[in-house]
């Protein structure tokens, strides 16, 4: 019994080293991509591609952080009309190895969500009649169009899709709740709020 005793304390203590360390670690990482964050706000102009060969005035941008995949460190989501319709609005930011690295561009035509912790973006664009919510899958630096619904705003019809290898397929709307949970499990989307920088 003493035994067991010595070998439960041994792992709690061990445990809660483990927790000691790593605690900072995270919160050292949350605050220099903070840090990052804020250095490319306050400057003049903001890449705009993940070639960093477009660059796009940091006046009257705004900003956003959201918890977007499964760390504690958030990523930076940028709105600015600054930019054409045609070229989204938004961008998204993520912080790796010490710095802030472009992902790529998000459709921002209406209210944008995101499923906490999941790697689940969800971006809104409007064109011809139809408001299109598209469901990426974020990991890393890279995002995937995994699922969207197009609303015709004439008829009110709703219209879904699924993504395999890069090509879109309709679906019908029980098979995308099926898909999306799978995503999402239950977790309940995130509304993006932005703020003037």
């Amino acid at each position: 019994m003493k035994m067991k005793n010595r070998i439960v304390r041994m792992v709690s203590i061990a445990f809660m080293l483990a927790l000691l360390f790593t605690m900072p670690v995270h919160a050292s990482r949350k605050k220099n991509a903070l840090k990052a964050y804020r250095n490319l706000l306050s400057a003049g102009k903001v890449v705009w591609d993940t070639s960093g060969s477009w660059s796009v005035s940091s006046s009257g941008m705004s900003f956003s952080l959201a918890y977007i995949d499964g760390d504690s460190v958030p990523e930076l989501l940028l709105y600015s009309q600054n930019v054409p319709h045609i070229a989204g609005y938004g961008f998204l930011y993520t912080y790796k190895n010490g710095k802030a690295v472009p992902v790529g561009t998000v459709n921002i035509d209406d209210k944008i969500s995101y499923y906490k912790k999941k790697g689940v973006l969800v971006e809104v664009y409007s064109q011809q009649g139809y408001t299109t919510s598209t469901y990426m899958k974020f990991s890393g630096t890279q995002k995937e169009m995994k699922l969207k619904k197009a609303k015709n705003a004439f008829s009110g019809v709703t219209e879904y899709y699924a993504s395999e290898n890069g090509a879109w397929s309709k679906i019908g709307k029980s098979a995308f709740n099926k898909a999306l949970k799978k995503l999402v499990k239950t977790k309940k989307p995130t509304k993006v709020t932005f703020y003037k920088n």
